[in-house]
């Protein structure tokens, strides 16, 4: 038994899904992956992770953030939100990552949760995460960022 992927596992389950190079191939970008071909201020790549258009600038979905009152337990209270699309079927992926001062980021998933998921029919979803804690006048700045993979 071989491995598909150069530096893959014989015996291993291969990953699956459209990869970044056969996406672009498919819009023939001119740019790589961090390059911006339609000038939406949103890298290829990203755009590739986002389910958008990397050659219609209109089409530029990026990351939203925003502090909504959410009820938690019979509790509502101001929470630090991030609404975002995601591509499913890809070989790639985005990550919530909490950081207190924009230096050392975690993906921990106890710091987040997601408060929503809605498919759009179109092989993305809008998501909806917010940080695990309410915002508070005692609490430390608190960011949020996607990274992409």
């Amino acid at each position: 038994m071989s491995s598909q992927s150069e530096g893959g596992s014989p015996g291993t389950e291969e990953p699956s899904g459209l990869t970044y190079d056969t996406w672009a191939a498919g819009f023939d970008l001119q740019g790589g992956p961090l390059d911006d071909d339609d000038g939406d201020q949103l890298l290829n790549f990203f755009e590739f992770l986002h389910g958008s258009s990397p050659i219609d600038s209109s089409d530029a979905p990026g990351p939203v953030a925003s502090v909504q009152s959410i009820e938690v337990d019979g509790s509502t209270n101001d929470y630090l939100t991030l609404t975002f699309n995601e591509t499913s079927g890809i070989r790639g992926s985005l990550t919530v990552e909490v950081s207190t001062d924009l230096k050392n980021w975690s993906s921990d998933p106890s710091l987040t949760e997601v408060v929503s998921r809605i498919d759009n029919g179109n092989e993305t979803s809008t998501i909806t995460v917010r940080i695990a804690s309410p915002i508070g006048t005692d609490q430390n700045k608190t960011y949020l960022r996607l990274r992409g993979r």
